[in-house]
């Protein structure tokens, strides 16, 4: 079903629809997502893959690529994936990294 927005003949209000743009991310930002939705008791590849905005095969790359930097561990028995102390820590310095960039663009911003 094509929905026209102009006709009205559709359940939503065309000036309630809010369109995103697509931001191109970077990878250390596709990196936090994916660790912090495996930090929460662990995820199964499908629930990555929604949280992330990523593709079956960009989430496969991700996760081998992960594991490898032993940032992610893969448990067999429930088919799940958990970010792991090495991977805690990289969140918490990407986190510091994102707060010092942040406090300096301000002061950019102020002088």
């Amino acid at each position: 079903m094509k929905l026209d927005l102009e006709s009205g003949s559709h359940p939503y209000n065309k000036d309630e629809i809010i369109i995103l743009p697509m931001i191109q991310r970077d990878r250390d930002e596709i990196i936090v997502s994916i660790l912090n939705t495996t930090g929460s008791g662990g995820a199964r590849k499908t629930k990555i893959m929604y949280s992330s905005y990523l593709s079956y095969s960009q989430v496969v790359q991700y996760l081998k690529n992960l594991i490898e930097k032993g940032f992610l561990e893969y448990n067999t028995k429930d088919k799940t994936f958990s970010t792991t102390p090495k991977g805690f820590a990289f969140l918490k310095l990407h986190e510091k990294i994102d707060e010092m960039l942040t406090t300096s663009d301000m002061a950019i911003y102020e002088a």
